[in-house]
């Protein structure tokens, strides 16, 4: 008989996806990916980054707040309220301008979904996918200020490069998911699959793609002196993003994008890990 999916592992899933778990360990992963690069962990800064964007995404993807307390069952609100206990332990434990810091992009990510002086930045034309990506990048050099490098150290060409490739990262990811909503979204917001078409958007998330891949190139080689072979082996993450903004359209399952595109940081950190511990294969 053949293997098929049961109807806990079915609920699991779409638990897992509606909790928007799939978009932080992204993000996380992204995180540990900057870790590895400047060779700095910090622990605490990952749950704290973990937990924020894992309760921001949900509660932006409703509404109202009470829309989002009335989403919620008896296990989401468990689990909920054990998050922000252990985030508010750790922010409890931040100096003043961290917070203020923290405080600012989270008003700079609200502004996404909700309205701030009449605008609300999601609607303006155009403009989505970029807010996107400079917010996970804005969050992501949040981390690394917030590390044990030196003040100097934020200022090295090798920081700024490798900040840029994450930019066009993010956007070259984010692409397949404008692909994804071509038919949803309304006409007003211009996404690119509306200006360029479906194959027009694939072209530019491409692009994007090795915007990034050449960024990465210039880090791994000049700057962490890595040798072409272990460039060779991490490029295993960049054939698995090409490969899912080539295929993306409007009518794939919705484990494409929420497992399939989301799960890209994983295994990019996933493939330098592998490369970076077992150098003799390559």
């Amino acid at each position: 008989m053949g293997w098929r999916l049961r109807p806990s592992m079915v609920s699991g899933f779409r638990f897992w996806v509606a909790c928007k778990y799939p978009v932080a360990v992204s993000f996380l992963a992204l995180h540990c990916y900057t870790s590895w690069i400047f060779d700095v962990w910090s622990g605490q800064m990952a749950l704290i980054l973990f937990f924020s964007i894992r309760l921001f995404y949900a509660w932006g993807a409703v509404e109202s707040l009470k829309a989002f307390q009335n989403a919620l069952g008896f296990w989401e609100r468990f689990i909920l309220v054990g998050e922000f206990l252990v985030l508010f332990f750790f922010l409890s434990r931040w100096e003043l301008d961290q917070l203020l810091v923290f405080f600012v992009l989270g008003c700079l990510a609200l502004w996404y979904y909700r309205p701030f002086f009449g605008v609300r930045l999601r609607c303006i034309p155009s403009f989505k996918i970029f807010w996107i990506a400079f917010l996970w990048v804005a969050v992501l050099y949040a981390g690394f200020i917030f590390s044990d490098r030196g003040f100097f150290d934020l200022f090295t060409s090798e920081v700024w490069i490798h900040f840029l490739g994450l930019y066009f990262l993010v956007l070259a990811i984010t692409v397949p998911f404008d692909v994804r909503d071509f038919r949803l979204d309304s006409v007003s917001l211009r996404t690119l699959p509306q200006l360029f078409g479906v194959f027009g958007s694939k072209v530019f998330g491409v692009l994007f793609l090795m915007m990034a891949e050449l960024l990465r190139f210039w880090v791994m080689i000049w700057e962490k002196e890595k040798d072409a072979m272990f460039y060779i082996g991490t490029s295993f993450f960049t054939l698995y993003v090409l490969g899912f903004i080539v295929f993306s359209n409007e009518r794939r399952a919705g484990w494409y994008y929420s497992f399939g595109m989301e799960f890209a940081p994983v295994v990019l950190i996933l493939n330098v890990f592998l490369v970076d511990c077992f150098p003799s294969i390559w």
